[in-house]
């Protein structure tokens, strides 16, 4: 670590990681010459207060020299011993990281309840901003994030992020590629120690794993570090990792708030792990054809839409396997998943959500040479099982009524608008069924479809004959739907009837009111 230090003085990035104890590693990471992060020192601090933040970057200075070379400094926005820092390195700038600000919006857009086109403008915005940098395109993000955050914090980024010259002059001097592979480094290297030490009950057991794994954070290449950090995951998700031995432990140099571990760590790590299974890799494909038929042949046009955004990831994306009993492990540079062998079940979020082939099945498929069967669509989505046709006819076309009264016209709209948002919640109703419940459901929305239909039939017929002047027809209500509704129509006709005129009782009674 201090040798990367030594070559790589320039520019220092500190992450925090949080613990569920409340205490805090500081990872300090350098940028190499192939533009890719790596670690050269962490700390783990009991609290994080003033003090022992001083004590730690003092701790650094002493194990590195070099320190005075380093020229700027780059910290995440939750970093509150800025006057300490500035202290230690005077000579230095301390400017908001670009990899941190990104998280932090896409964390803030995560927890938002934006629109779907706001959500995909600035994804697009921010990925412009990154990628391509310039004045036009950090203005257009600018504009997207006042949306997203609260005015303090837009004010913040604002004076610090978006108007600091000096910190997207050096971040466009990476260019396009190099800034893709320095932010990839740096997440996989932030994310892995996160998990080792957040998720360590013990501060002693945090730290020694953490030692244990840093020779995996600074192996060459960003593909041989993704590599050695999903064998990590796999270890720690086994718990068959064997507790370090105890020479480990006496070389690390603690202090009563602070524990420093450095590069004399590493001449007394012994690993005792087995040899990682290798993983296949699988670099970018081309589409197949057969996929989108088999896609679009089974499913329905919005369940179509959803697994052809799945399939676009897949596409333009490197995929990783790791073959185990019943299940393959699927990673596209993101959060590990595990599926099915039968490709009908993943344990990612949209597959839960939605029922339908995600990306982690589709890029299986795409391995073993498959396409998307009938089973592995929830049965909601599939065409065989769309119903109520005759909603979906009448839904089609809105009715004109030119030679009508503006009356009339708007009882028409107002009815048809009824219709619609009706056939939206019946919509809702079917989706949120399958199986036999979804068989159910559908066989009753058809029956009451063909109900009102014929019930449309019989008004039109009654209609027209009012029209010819013929006497209104009573049919026999048994053979109605909704038989209470026709007996009040006869009651009405034969209270008419018996009520037309008044009888001789009431005009006697009249002729004696008026007579007294």
């Amino acid at each position: 670590m201090k040798s990367l230090f030594v070559k790589f003085p320039e520019s220092l990035l500190l992450h925090q990681v949080p613990s569920q104890r409340g205490h805090v590693l500081y990872a300090f990471l350098v940028e190499s010459k192939d533009r890719v992060g790596k670690l050269v020192h962490f700390a783990t601090l009991k609290e994080d207060t003033e003090e022992n933040v001083h004590k730690m970057l003092s701790v650094f200075k002493e194990f590195n020299p070099e320190w005075p070379k380093v020229k700027v400094v780059f910290v995440d926005l939750s970093f509150r011993h800025q006057p300490v820092l500035q202290k230690l390195f005077p000579s230095a700038q301390i400017l908001l990281s670009v990899y941190h600000i990104v998280q932090l919006l896409e964390k803030k857009l995560k927890e938002s309840r934006a629109s779907f086109s706001f959500r995909t403008n600035l994804k697009l915005a921010l990925k412009e901003a990154i990628f391509s940098t310039s004045s036009r395109n950090l203005e257009t993000l600018s504009g997207l994030v006042k949306r997203l955050v609260d005015q303090e914090l837009y004010e913040h980024l604002q004076t610090n992020w978006f108007s600091c010259e000096m910190l997207w002059y050096m971040h466009a001097k990476k260019g396009l590629h190099c800034c893709s592979a320095y932010i990839d480094s740096v997440d996989l290297i932030t994310q892995r120690v996160s998990s080792l030490f957040s998720s360590q009950s013990s501060l002693e057991a945090s730290v020694l794993r953490v030692v244990e794994y840093a020779d995996c954070f600074n192996t060459k290449g960003l593909g041989n570090l993704n590599q050695g950090l999903s064998v990590l995951e796999q270890s720690s998700r086994s718990g068959l990792m064997e507790e370090p031995k105890r020479q480990t432990c006496a070389s690390v140099k603690r202090s009563s708030t602070t524990t420093t571990t450095t590069t004399s760590l590493q001449s007394a790590l012994t690993t005792v792990t087995k040899p990682p299974r290798p993983f296949l890799k699988h670099s970018t494909a081309k589409p197949v054809a057969t996929m989108l038929a088999a896609l679009q042949e089974t499913c329905t046009d919005l369940a179509y839409q959803l697994c052809l955004n799945e399939w676009d990831v897949v596409q333009k994306s490197t995929q990783l396997f790791s073959t185990t009993k019943n299940k393959t492990d699927v990673q596209l540079l993101e959060d590990t998943h595990q599926v099915h062998d039968s490709g009908k079940g993943c344990s990612c979020y949209f597959y839960g959500r939605y029922q339908l082939p995600c990306r982690h099945i589709l890029s299986m498929l795409l391995a073993n040479r498959q396409v998307v069967e009938e089973s592995m669509v929830g049965r909601r989505w599939q065409k065989k099982y769309q119903h109520l046709p005759v909603l979906r006819e009448n839904s089609l076309g809105h009715p004109c009524h030119s030679n009508s009264s503006l009356e009339a016209t708007a009882a028409t709209e107002e009815r048809w608008d009824k219709v619609q948002s009706l056939s939206k919640e019946l919509g809702n109703l079917l989706l949120q069924s399958e199986g036999e419940e979804l068989e159910e459901r559908s066989a009753t929305l058809r029956m009451i479809a063909n109900i009102w239909a014929q019930c449309c039939e019989l008004q039109e017929e009654e209609e027209e004959e009012e029209g010819a002047g013929k006497p209104r027809n009573i049919r026999n209500v048994g053979d109605l739907p909704f038989l209470w509704v026709k007996k009040e129509e006869v009651e009405d006709i034969e209270i008419t009837s018996v009520t037309s005129g008044p009888t001789k009782e009431e005009n006697h009674n009249s002729s004696a009111l008026k007579t007294t």
